[in-house]
């Protein structure tokens, strides 16, 4: 599971909240396809430059009446350089310890909680089900306003099969123009470990209709001849490719049964 393969979708240049609906519907709408269930849509704002300093002033003046050694490892280091992640620990002792911390939702400045309360009316008008999740965050700086999840609860701790947001900030923090975006990674190899646990890959069968036993290599011109035929004619066929006898031939048919 250390080698992680992802399906990426991008929408890029625009600010409205309707992109955002319209990503998420389309994900949703491709994992039903695949005939998947119990999946679970976790959705959060995350804010912008504006409002999230606000934020995250307000969580580190929590976390400091916190008993830092109560804290997991990873967290007592995250409150020194990304407190956000603080939230989003799945250790037990951490989650309690934040549950009572400020939600990044109560400090949207009018802009973003506008937009993100677009985008929830947007996934309401297609009957799409949600939770807000305010443990839903980001590392980064550059995402900003719309963060969202999907969860498949029976895969345990490693429940995500997708996540994504909006990044407005990530192009021109590298150097580009100033460029809105959205987009959305899947994990390749955790979509078809829910596909697995309910039973949908599919069964192959590898087995053969036809195989073609040459007498001679005079022959092997009309062998493959009609062995193409039949191909075409939607059959699987195999033939020897060796010039092997026609006793050779025999037991590899008879291996294929």
């Amino acid at each position: 599971m250390r080698q992680f393969h992802q399906i990426n979708c991008e929408c890029l240049g625009s600010h409205s909240p309707m992109a955002d609906a319209e990503l998420v519907s389309m994900l949703l709408r491709f994992l039903s396809d695949l005939g998947l269930t119990d999946l679970t849509l976790k959705m959060n704002s995350l804010g912008c430059s504006e409002c999230r300093p606000k934020f995250k002033q307000a969580l580190l003046e929590y976390l400091a009446g916190v008993d830092r050694d109560a804290l997991c490892p990873d967290c007592a280091r995250r409150v020194e350089t990304t407190p956000l992640r603080v939230l989003d620990c799945k250790q037990p002792g951490c989650r309690a310890i934040t549950d009572n911390a400020p939600k990044l939702i109560d400090y949207n400045c009018p802009e973003c909680r506008a937009h993100f309360d677009t985008v929830l009316e947007l996934l309401q008008g297609q009957a799409l089900a949600f939770e807000l999740d305010h443990r839903l965050v980001r590392g980064l700086d550059y995402y900003t306003k719309t963060a969202f999840e999907i969860q498949y609860a029976p895969l345990g701790a490693q429940s995500a099969v997708c996540g994504g947001g909006r990044y407005d900030g990530l192009i021109e923090e590298i150097g580009g123009p100033a460029t809105p975006g959205i987009g959305f990674a899947m994990g390749m190899e955790r979509v078809l470990l829910a596909i697995e646990s309910q039973n949908l890959l599919p069964q192959f069968d590898n087995s053969i209709d036809v195989f073609v036993v040459c007498p001679g290599s005079a022959n092997f011109t009309l062998a493959f001849k009609e062995a193409i035929a039949l191909r075409r004619e939607g059959l699987k066929v195999e033939f020897d490719f060796l010039g092997r006898s026609m006793k050779a031939q025999m037991k590899q048919l008879t291996a294929h049964k």
